[in-house]
């Protein structure tokens, strides 16, 4: 199978486990989320192998028949994430666990407009040259608090718990037509 073959499969894959994990929740009584998502990997598994997925992966590596390495494939490539980003995110998680309490953002909603404050403010401190933010008792960079509210924002979207209470505007619209995008 070429690897243009592959992608197609594993997205297959993707949006039947999907499908399968939505109606797992709705017979559950539950409303249907990610959070909850075990499906066994011998159904995914079962399903490459009828597939019969065989051949170079994106990877270019030959498939040796071992379906373990061809079901990684289609999971979440952590490796292409900087380590340097979850380590520096960490500053400010670990300064905001001392002063809200650890994993306080799961405690209740997220409104998403509070974190994308955040993020402008730390942007326009870094643009005007400043890389430390006064206002953190440990030190801590604007790029940490960044990478920290843009994870908690992705956290609440995945555990169902954002609040979208963004306006409605216009501002990508009118930087694309700046760019002559």
């Amino acid at each position: 199978m070429a690897n243009e073959e592959v992608k197609v499969a594993i997205q297959e894959l993707r949006r039947k486990a999907a499908a399968w994990f939505e109606r797992r929740e709705r017979t559950l009584g539950r409303t249907p989320g990610r959070a909850s998502r075990t499906r066994p990997l011998a159904d995914l598994l079962s399903e490459l192998r009828a597939r019969e997925v065989q051949g170079p992966i994106s990877s270019g590596a030959p498939v040796d028949g071992n379906l373990k390495n061809a079901a990684g494939k289609a999971k979440a490539q952590i490796q292409l994430f900087p380590a340097a980003g979850i380590i520096v995110g960490t500053d400010a998680m670990t300064e905001g666990a001392a002063k809200y309490g650890a994993f306080n953002w799961r405690t209740g909603s997220v409104e998403m407009l509070q974190y994308l404050r955040a993020i402008e403010a730390h942007c326009l401190a870094m643009i005007d040259g400043e890389d430390i933010d006064p206002e953190s008792a440990t030190g801590k960079s604007h790029l940490s608090g960044i990478l920290a509210s843009a994870a908690i924002i992705a956290d609440a979207i995945e555990v169902g718990v954002l609040v979208d209470d963004r306006v409605p505007g216009f501002a990508g619209r009118m930087l694309r037509e700046r760019a002559g995008a």
